[in-house]
């Protein structure tokens, strides 16, 4: 039984239903895509199978279609997340970011250059009492809303916040 896939570098070989069966394979734990930039031209329904992935503990997905309404379902059933990446994933907005704040044995958030990455759309963390890391990047992250989340986190030591513009240096000497 297959337990973890990796899949790097160029789609050009795999369409949207050798995308779907990724849903099929039931038993991961570890999945990590990563499309070329060009993989934009799967339908969201490609990445809709993912929903089947309950044992899932590890997910990272760079450059891939998948949207908030698969995160959703997903994240209603894979309870042992623990290792989230979203790179790139221009269709995911608010509805993920308020699912990620359900996923309690969250260790390691990454979110770079998604939707859900602008000021109001940043997940709210204070579910999420076990994260360790949390790297953000071009983000739309504030004073305010970091000291927000170093506060729902105490357990977090490993950060990053790559491309956040609006944080100044003196907004870590709190």
């Amino acid at each position: 039984k297959l337990t973890s896939l990796t899949l790097k570098g160029t789609f050009r070989w795999i369409n949207g239903d050798a995308l779907s069966a990724v849903g099929t394979l039931t038993e991961l734990t570890h999945l990590h895509l990563t499309g070329d930039g060009n993989s934009q031209h799967f339908e969201s329904r490609s990445t809709s199978s993912f929903k089947h992935l309950t044992k899932l503990e590890s997910l990272h997905l760079t450059s891939l279609p998948i949207n908030d309404e698969t995160v959703e379902a997903l994240f209603e059933r894979a309870k042992e997340l623990s290792s989230l990446s979203f790179i790139y994933c221009p269709n995911i907005g608010r509805r993920t970011s308020r699912a990620i704040s359900s996923l309690e044995a969250l260790k390691s958030l990454h979110l770079t250059y998604s939707d859900a990455n602008n000021q109001t759309e940043l997940p709210d963390l204070q579910c999420c009492h076990h994260l360790t890391a949390l790297h953000l990047g071009n983000t739309e992250l504030n004073e305010k809303s970091l000291q927000t989340h170093v506060k729902s986190c105490p357990e977090l030591r490993d950060v990053s916040f790559s491309r956040c513009f609006r944080l100044r240096d003196e907004d870590f000497r709190h």
